[in-house]
């Protein structure tokens, strides 16, 4: 993360043998499209992922969160890339929303 900050190469991007981390629809877009051109069939995201896409674009949901039902996967893609974390986690982060409160205990 931190030398995709700097202006560098994420290492998941500069190592052939690192799995490629699928932040937003747009690196599935890309990931699917390099299937392609080696002959291989397109990679589906997982159905929970996609269940959880179908969630966040209901009105209510997005709107709560200050965003269009169009952009919200984007938006939020958008910062899943920021931080290279896999788009397929959306479905964890949605376990958030029973809860009415969060403490987070930082240790050094």
């Amino acid at each position: 993360w931190r030398e995709a900050q700097q202006g560098g190469q994420p290492a998941s991007t500069t190592n052939n043998q690192a799995l490629p981390i699928v932040s937003s629809m747009q690196d599935h877009k890309a990931l699917n499209e390099s299937m392609a051109s080696y002959g291989e069939p397109e990679i589906a995201l997982a159905e929970s992922t996609n269940a959880t896409i179908e969630i966040m674009q209901e009105p209510d949901i997005s709107i709560e969160a200050g965003m269009s039902p169009d952009t919200m996967v984007d938006e939020l893609g958008d910062i899943l890339n920021k931080y290279e974390v896999p788009i397929g986690l959306m479905n964890k982060l949605m376990g958030f929303n029973e809860f009415h409160v969060l403490e987070f205990l930082i240790d050094d």
